[in-house]
């Protein structure tokens, strides 16, 4: 038999009119931690199966408004570009997981304690 378990989704918005959507969340860094293993947006895009026009307007959208850089672009030529991830982007992605790890947890204990009459 299955278990009921929660699970914790955690996004990140401003407070910002000109955004109030969430700019960052599981997709984001799931993009940034690919283009920090394979060094290519291109790559990282193919890896996670997002397209490539929808991974530039997700980066714009949370460099915008993270306030900083989260990717570092180098121009290609013939043999096409790269990117990785800044120093700051990396420490951001980092405290992401973190956080999100610990979303988790606390979604698991409140859980517990409120729906074990049911389990």
């Amino acid at each position: 038999m299955e278990i009921i378990k929660p699970v914790a989704k955690v996004f990140l918005t401003t407070n910002v009119e000109k955004h109030g959507e969430p700019f960052c969340g599981p997709g984001v860094i799931q993009l940034l931690d690919a283009i920090a293993a394979s060094g290519n947006v291109r790559k990282a895009c193919a890896e996670i199966g997002l397209s490539y026009s929808k991974a530039w307007k997700l980066l714009r959208v949370a460099e915008e408004c993270a306030g900083f850089p989260l990717i570092e672009r180098r121009q290609g030529g013939s043999h096409g570009g790269s990117a990785s991830v800044t120093e700051k982007g990396a420490a951001f992605s980092r405290a992401y997981h973190e956080f999100a790890d610990r979303s988790q947890s606390a979604a698991e204990q409140i859980f517990r304690e409120l729906f074990a009459s049911f389990l």
